[in-house]
Formats: structure tokens, sequence, C-alpha cells
């Protein structure tokens, strides 16, 4: 089912609800009726991405060692791509496509020996960076640009149920020492240009992941009461009360 179809099928679901609570004011003061149907869980927090069958154990984080032009070659090397500006692109291969078997040219290539069940995330620039000494030539990845794949991490975390840990969540620079799995001299992501004191890839890993963390919890805590509710309680308390 198509991201659009399911959205309207949801907004209608929701419009008795919405319609309940213009009339039954009451009802949502004393704490009933203050959350939409759990259809709506189906929807994921990014606009389009929608739970599928299928299984993603993890999320490797990588810098694109391109231009900010966005072209089909760096499209093609992950499931989504974040612009300098911090908008989330949809790659050629959506995140089903890491399903094994794997067959070459049908999924996102975007770590040696480690593709299977895994969301690759490519912030898109640093093209002409050197590692040693660093300089992040004419196309820096940008603050914005980490917080948007913070947030997307912390969604795709949340849809599938992966556990945040330097195992599953991780940066391409990591890969090599957290899982055994040999790359080919990748540095990304050792350093932020908006940051120096953050450097070498278990620091720059560990910050990615605290944030990620952070993220999950800050959306997956319910408030001890909604707005709607406390909206609701005050007007209950103002004109509510019997009258004598």
């Amino acid at each position: 089912m198509r991201a659009g179809v399911l959205k309207g099928q949801v907004a209608r679901d929701l419009l008795p609800w919405r319609l309940g609570i213009m009339f039954n004011w009451k009802q949502v003061a004393a704490g009933q009726r203050t959350s939409p149907p759990q259809k709506m869980d189906a929807l994921s927090s990014r606009k389009g991405l929608v739970k599928m069958d299928y299984l993603i154990k993890g999320v490797i984080l990588h810098w694109t060692a391109s231009s900010y032009n966005l072209t089909p070659n760096v499209l093609k090397h992950y499931n989504f791509v974040i612009d300098q500006f911090a908008k989330v692109h949809d790659g050629l291969h959506p995140l089903a496509h890491q399903t094994p078997p794997l067959n070459s040219g049908k999924y996102a290539a975007h770590t040696r020996r480690h593709n299977s069940y895994q969301a690759g995330i490519g912030l898109l620039g640093m093209h002409g960076a050197k590692e040693k000494p660093f300089s992040y030539g004419k196309y820096p990845i940008t603050a914005i640009q980490f917080m948007a794949a913070v947030k997307l991490t912390a969604t795709i975390c949340i849809d599938h149920g992966i556990t945040v840990t330097p195992q599953t969540v991780l940066t391409h620079a990591e890969v090599q020492d957290n899982l055994g799995i040999k790359q080919r001299g990748k540095w990304d992501i050792t350093n932020l240009p908006w940051n120096s004191s953050i450097i070498g890839a278990t620091a720059v890993g560990s910050h990615y992941r605290n944030l990620v963390r952070v993220e999950m919890d800050r959306r997956l805590t319910k408030p001890t009461q909604s707005p709607w509710a406390a909206l609701f309680s005050a007007i209950a308390a103002k004109f509510g009360g019997k009258k004598t």
C-alpha cells in the first residue's frame, strides 16, 4: 500500500475521534479519548516512511565523499541521503531491498560486506576532504545535516525495534573495529567540521549514539497529560461545574 493511500485511510479513521473531542470535551477532561486510534502508529514520524514486512537490524552513517550535487550515483549507494540543508532524500533502494539474498545492483551497497538488514544513511558532502591533516574541503557536512541523521536514525530504530549499541548504530569509520569487518581506509565519520572537540571514530560514534538515544527517549516518553487534556480540563473547571 502506498504511503499516500495509507495516510488518507488514517485521516479518515481519525475523523470520528476529532469530532468526538469537539462534542465530548468533558470526557477528554476526565482523561478519556485523549489519544487517537492505534492505527496512527502505522505511520512513521518521518513523512513517507511506513512500517513494512521487512527487517532492519542496524544503521550505518556515512558521508558521501561527493559535492553537494545529488547525483544518481550517490543515491544508488544509500537508502537515504541528507543534504547540507537537512532535507532527507530517498535513495534508489528502499530499506526493504536490504533483505537478503542481496543481488548486485538491487540493494544499497553502502558498507563492504555488511549490507544485509543494514540501513545506510549518507550525509551529502566532503568531496576533497583530507584526514591528516584534517581538512573538510569545499563541501563540509553541517550540524543540521548531522541532526537530521540523528532523527532519521531514531525513526528507523523505533520502527524496527533496534537497541542502540556500538554494534547496531555506528558510523562507517567504526565498522572495522566494532564489527571486525575489514574496510578500505574508511574514515567517515571521524571529524565534525563544526565541533573540533569531538575527534576520532569512537568519539564521533558515541556522540551520534547518545543523540539518537535522547531523541528516542523524547519520542517514547509519554507526557502525564496531553496538551488537549490540559486545555479541556481548564475549560471544564471554568464552565463544567454543576449548577445549584
